[in-house]
């Protein structure tokens, strides 16, 4: 509203595809495509990541750049990673420009604990493309399936040999399925 936008194409991966299910829900008249990336409808509908992978994304001991290098293998499968090295730079440069506190990354954990759309998701009228990556560890692809089965005429990609980071990843097979989703 603030920039005249009265309609958009809405796309939310992770935290980000939580969020953009509540505007849907919320704001429907303001969404004209919905787009949820490696996310979930949280509540105990939700499968969660394993008790290991957990601890891996909470732990905040360590430098930046050790941090990071965990917070990737949450992403990436490790042979991907060593094949893909450059990644890590560019994730690193990123990350600094804008360092998660630990105070922030708390608040935004305990934001996902007491999300759950799951009751409210028949309510999407929305044309919806869910889509994840068939390996995703941090957020399993049970999640997307979930999703698509529940919001009505929701259309669902998973890519193979793909973890939490598959836009990256699989970067030109999401954008072509993304553009000739959104037309």
């Amino acid at each position: 509203e603030a920039v005249g936008i009265d309609r958009a194409y809405v796309l939310g991966v992770s935290m980000g595809g939580m969020i953009a299910q509540e505007l849907a829900l919320n704001y429907p008249a303001k969404v004209d495509k919905l787009v949820l990336c490696a996310t979930f409808c949280g509540g105990e509908e939700s499968v969660l990541a394993t008790p290991e992978v957990m601890a891996k994304l909470v732990d905040r001991s360590g430098t930046d750049e050790e941090r990071v290098r965990r917070t990737l293998t949450l992403l990436f499968a490790e042979d991907w990673l060593k094949e893909h090295e450059e990644h890590f730079d560019e994730f690193f440069a990123r990350y600094m420009r804008a360092p998660t506190t630990d105070e922030n990354a708390l608040r935004q954990f305990m934001a996902t604990t007491t999300f759950s759309t799951h009751d409210r998701l028949p309510l999407i009228d929305k044309p919806t493309l869910v889509a994840c990556g068939a390996e995703d560890i941090l957020m399993p692809p049970e999640n997307s399936r979930i999703l698509a089965d529940i919001i009505p005429g929701a259309e669902l990609i998973a890519y193979e040999g793909a973890g939490h980071g598959y836009i990256n990843q699989c970067r030109e097979e999401f954008t072509d399925a993304l553009v000739g989703f959104l037309g």
